[in-house]
């Protein structure tokens, strides 16, 4: 018998006094009324006009359900709820058959929402649906939750999560802070070669963009680019940990960029691991130098961090034949949890940091704590922590994510675009060599998420660390 129960995260985000501030036994905050927060009686009816998104996910886990195989966002959809009257604008999906999830509808009962339509996946067979979602409050915000079951095999279950939360409110610090959707041109690369002899200039350009936050009142300011990883940057600066940190930097007259590789080029779902690294590393060049030639901003220094493939971003800008790239323009760089298993030919500034996780399972904090000594480069390691975790969302084992976690480590990029590796020389794409070093010695298993005891760790040391590098 299949069933489907879906997972509600968040309806109503909190915000007494700050993010993460205790809210009292009696009342509760709420934001949907006008974009401002309402605060009323647990007991009363709740208030959720406003818009909201609609997210399917599609999860691949073991048969007994507690490791994920593999798991990706198929679409999002918009959600518009006015006097308990909802209506669902839909985007078109990748494998959810359209023409059955479009049936879907959402409707109140008393303060639970039913779910009800029809949903496939990539096939013609709909199931029909007809869900309660009870009402949770859990640390200090609304959840509907449930587990949903499309299909149990012998290998692997097939679930479908589906997300009902508030449409991102990108400039959540309005009241200290400026917003702007920022836009810049990059390029799509082949290979590194492409970077360095800079023909990459004369390819074929696309727009990206990402979000900006300028302190108000401030005629002078510092900026620290944040870059996301592998994962998905669908809420760009609404995960916790940036929602964590961008109030605490404008404070102390600091500007913040989120860049995001995948919106523009229309990169979702498993689409996300396809990105090669050159082209990533083209986008943080690209950004870098227009931020400090736009005249309409007056940025004095410039700092430089990202997680898991976004620590490797930074640690690679940190080079000196990068650097001259982005014209030596970043002042200060700090890595959490990159992979060291390649590097460029050449020195390495000394204002990098890097941050590791003691038990990171995806990338080899050993590898990495080896290659930061000799270089002689600041490191810290987290004792006991995992792999991603600034999410601070707890830990999940992913099966079928591929790792270069038991490679060697000591590969070197030159110039001409070849990596050295394990004592063999790999030419061609960017593409080509990654594959070959993951047939190589790839593996598959990684786990990624923290406590919020160490997120609040890494916050605090991101603040400390800018905060002094942009003070000297």
């Amino acid at each position: 018998m299949y069933f489907i129960i879906i997972k509600m995260k968040p309806l109503i985000k909190l915000l007494v006094f700050c993010y993460l501030a205790f809210i009292s036994s009696n009342a509760i905050a709420l934001t949907f009324k006008d974009g401002k927060a309402v605060e009323i009686e647990k007991s009363k009816i709740l208030q959720v006009d406003g818009k909201y998104f609609l997210q399917w996910e599609i999860l691949h886990t073991t048969v007994d359900k507690k490791t994920i195989i593999e798991s990706w966002i198929d679409v999002i959809d918009q959600v518009n709820i006015s006097n308990k009257d909802i209506k669902i604008i839909f985007g078109n999906a990748d494998n959810l058959t359209d023409k059955y999830r479009k049936t879907v509808n959402l409707k109140f009962n008393n303060e639970d929402i039913i779910l009800e339509g029809d949903i496939d996946i990539s096939c013609d067979c709909p199931l029909k649906m007809k869900i309660n979602l009870k009402r949770e409050f859990v640390n200090e915000e609304y959840i509907y939750e449930g587990m949903g079951v499309w299909s149990e095999g012998k290998d692997k279950v097939e679930i479908v999560k589906v997300t009902l939360g508030p449409e991102l409110n990108k400039n959540f610090i309005s009241d200290i802070a400026d917003y702007f959707e920022y836009y810049y041109t990059s390029y799509n690369l082949d290979s590194f070669k492409h970077l360095f002899n800079y023909s990459y200039l004369e390819l074929n350009p696309i727009e990206i963009s990402g979000d900006l936050y300028i302190p108000k009142n401030k005629e002078k300011y510092s900026l620290i680019i944040f870059q996301h990883g592998t994962g998905d940057p669908s809420n760009r600066s609404n995960t916790s940990f940036q929602r964590l940190v961008i109030p605490k930097l404008i404070e102390n007259g600091i500007a913040v960029f989120i860049n995001d590789h995948y919106s523009k080029r229309n990169i979702k779902g498993k689409q996300r691991a396809w990105l090669n690294f050159p082209t990533r590393l083209a986008d943080s060049i690209q950004i870098i130098k227009k931020l400090v030639n736009d005249n309409k901003l007056n940025i004095q220094k410039i700092g430089f961090t990202g997680w898991s493939y976004g620590g490797m971003e930074t640690m690679f800008l940190a080079y000196e034949p990068i650097k001259k790239l982005h014209n030596n323009n970043v002042d200060a760089f700090l890595s959490f949890y990159p992979d060291c298993q390649y590097m460029i030919e050449g020195d390495i500034d000394k204002n990098l940091k890097v941050i590791l996780a003691e038990k990171d399972n995806s990338t080899n904090p050993i590898i990495c704590e080896k290659y930061l000594i000799q270089n002689n480069i600041d490191y810290s390691i987290y004792e006991n922590a995992n792999h991603g975790f600034i999410s601070g969302n707890g830990y999940k084992f992913f099966e079928k994510t591929w790792t270069w976690y038991n490679c060697p480590g000591g590969g070197i990029i030159n110039q001409n675009g070849y990596v050295k590796f394990d004592g063999k020389l790999f030419g061609g794409t960017q593409d080509e060599i990654d594959l070959a070093i993951t047939n190589l010695c790839g593996s598959q298993g990684v786990g990624s998420g923290d406590t919020k005891i160490i997120q609040s760790k890494a916050k605090d040391d991101l603040i400390d660390f800018f905060n002094l590098k942009f003070k000297k």
